[in-house]
């Protein structure tokens, strides 16, 4: 049975001031009861969501040489590719089974291959979208926080956030639940499409391992380090982890937009 609550977005996109202040209400419930929520009738149009996806899957697609070219020295795996067995959550010694490609906030820090024409224009405009919605979400954040208007949408100006393309896959021999161990996000907030969600698991007050569910019309919206901070853990990070498929499945994908405010470097 699906756990995760799930919230029409449209009630505070076009609603009255009575249902923005509800959903806004709703939306921190959510965040605070269960760590995540599920958004329907969310701006982000689906063709755009697709085409990144699609182009994210065909990245990966490149060989393992090719994709180590775009390997950005210093850049700490804010832009360009980040190979496997480079990050792990704090509490666990092994790596995630995971390698991703980041898009910054700034056009010209970013390095696309040239196999891929149409690769950059639908990732700059997925970032562009995704962080038009973030906008939105962190405006209802404020509402229903009492905040003054643009308290936490104007932390996004100085901050750098990004588009990850995420592939998990399966290396023999290694063994343990997880292709992504349980941790937070060191963002404001993160969005991510409705079918990140397959294998997705979430720590709440009445489980340690809560499962997500979503369909992939919706975004999924979580609270990261930044926003736990300001909040001084009112609204807690959200940790969550990615289990291995009980298919079988050797690679699965994901898109998360990490919505960043300027003070965690």
């Amino acid at each position: 049975m699906q756990t995760t609550p799930t919230l029409d977005f449209s009630r505070f996109i076009s609603g009255s001031p009575t249902d923005k202040l509800k959903f806004a209400k709703d939306l921190i419930g959510a965040e605070r009861e269960f760590g995540i929520a599920a958004l329907q009738f969310h701006p982000i149009r689906g063709w755009t969501m697709t085409a990144a996806q699609n182009y994210g899957e065909a990245l990966f697609g490149l060989p393992e040489k090719r994709r180590d070219e775009f390997i950005v020295s210093g850049a700490n795996g804010r832009v360009g590719y980040t190979p496997p067995g480079r990050e792990k959550a704090v509490e666990h010694a092994e790596a995630d089974l995971k390698m991703r490609w980041s898009v910054c906030e700034d056009p010209e820090k970013n390095v696309w291959p040239d196999e891929l024409p149409g690769f950059r224009g639908a990732s700059l405009q997925m970032h562009q979208e995704a962080r038009a919605c973030a906008e939105i979400v962190l405006a209802a954040l404020e509402l229903g926080l009492d905040l003054p208007k643009n308290a936490l949408v104007e932390l996004l100006k100085n901050g750098d956030s990004q588009l990850h393309y995420v592939s998990y896959f399966t290396l023999n021999g290694v063994s343990g639940p997880f292709r992504r161990a349980p941790s937070t996000d060191r963002c404001l907030i993160t969005i991510q499409p409705g079918s990140a969600a397959e294998g997705m698991v979430v720590e709440t007050r009445r489980r340690p391992e809560e499962p997500v569910g979503a369909n992939r019309n919706e975004i999924l919206v979580s609270v990261g380090d930044q926003l736990a901070r300001l909040t001084d853990g009112f609204l807690p990070a959200t940790r969550y982890g990615l289990k291995r498929p009980a298919n079988g499945a050797k690679m699965t994908y994901g898109m998360p937009f990490l919505a960043r405010g300027p003070f965690l470097g």
